[in-house]
């Protein structure tokens, strides 16, 4: 099956949070509706630079070395990395990831990744996709529960589906969209006027609008244009003109709650700021520092989705004849498995810097 599409708009008027403490209902197919909308979670990673850019860095970080399986690797279409990267990128913007496992006459040959957004359980356990089928209309494909393995977050509230792990920075995101789409209406809209011309006592003919429209214009702004003056005949003689400078309201300051945002991201998805391409006076000081960073990012990030998903993985490493005991995905070539730096002294002035960063003191 071709990467499925998405069939219907993400609507940036609704609270995508709105379902988050509701009960769940049943959707398209006898679906179990998701927590919080998925369409509404892309919306999120369409709209964020920086928290688009977290979940792909974990997703690399995490799943990019591949696994220690040539078994594991050949039943994956694209290769191990290629599968789990696509599943760690769904598990950081869904907090789910779908496999589905692709039998030939009960024999497991193939594995692949459905598009998260696009699945959702059923109350029987099995599992339904709904994807576009070309024409407009969607169509739903039913999956058997032993067919789809869902990879989950790890999630607290545990209900059919996880929440993603940054859900905390969501309401955070939600605002500073609103006011990133606000400032699109602002420019859209050419901004605010710089004067209102109200007529009182009598109807402006198109002539005198072109008039005001061209005598209110750039064209009648600046040094030259200073003592041109406007002309407007009437014939009732009690017509009243003002013209109104608005006065502008002082509003919260978008673009420090774009910075608080965009300094808000890294810190829910437990991303060193310097990797998504933020670099902050006293955010990441010297060498050791930025080693300490870099050691913390793997040891309470990425080693913690390695463990979890290699977990999950066991009903699949089990049909496929892989003992799950001496199944791994693979760290970076200078960690070993459990998060550390193969030189301790590098280890060791590493930690120093990065509790000395946790208590706020500096050498």
């Amino acid at each position: 099956m071709n990467d499925a599409i998405v069939i219907k708009s993400i609507n940036g008027g609704t609270n995508p949070f709105a379902r988050l403490l509701s009960p769940a209902a049943v959707g398209i197919g006898d679906a179990i509706t998701w927590p919080v909308d998925p369409l509404a979670l892309a919306r999120m990673y369409l709209s964020s630079t920086v928290h688009a850019t977290c979940c792909h860095r974990v997703a690399e970080a995490a799943f990019g070395y591949g696994v220690n399986s040539p078994r594991f690797d050949d039943l994956c279409e694209a290769g191990a990395i290629d599968l789990l990267v696509t599943a760690g990128v769904d598990l950081r913007t869904y907090g789910n990831a779908f496999i589905q496992r692709i039998r030939y006459r009960q024999r497991l040959v193939a594995l692949r990744t459905l598009p998260a957004w696009s699945v959702s359980r059923r109350r029987d356990g099995s599992y339904v996709q709904v994807i576009d089928s070309g024409s407009g209309t969607p169509e739903t494909i039913l999956l058997a529960a032993d067919e789809v393995l869902h990879l989950r977050a790890p999630d607290p509230v545990r209900g059919h589906y996880a929440l993603p792990q940054w859900i905390s920075s969501g309401p955070m995101m939600a605002l500073a969209n609103a006011a990133t789409e606000y400032n699109q209406r602002f420019f859209d809209n050419n901004g605010l006027p710089d004067s209102i011309l109200t007529v009182a006592g009598a109807i402006l003919t198109d002539n005198q609008k072109k008039q005001a429209q061209e005598f209110f214009s750039d064209n009648y702004k600046g040094l030259y244009n200073s003592r041109k003056t406007l002309l407007l005949n009437f014939d009732n003689k009690e017509v009243s003109v003002d013209v109104n400078i608005p006065r502008p309201e002082k509003d919260g300051d978008f673009l420090k709650l774009l910075e608080f945002a965009r300094d808000d991201i890294p810190i829910a998805h437990g991303v060193p700021s310097r990797l998504v391409g933020i670099a902050k006076a006293l955010g990441i000081g010297g060498q050791g520092e930025q080693s300490a960073q870099m050691i913390a990012f793997e040891r309470f990030t990425c080693l913690p989705v390695r463990r979890s998903v290699a977990g999950q993985l066991r009903p699949v490493l089990q049909e496929a004849g892989i003992d799950h005991r001496q199944f791994a995905i693979l760290p970076p070539p200078d960690v070993d498995g459990d998060g550390r730096a193969d030189q301790a002294s590098d280890t060791q002035e590493a930690t120093a810097e990065l509790l000395k960063s946790f208590l706020g003191t500096r050498s």
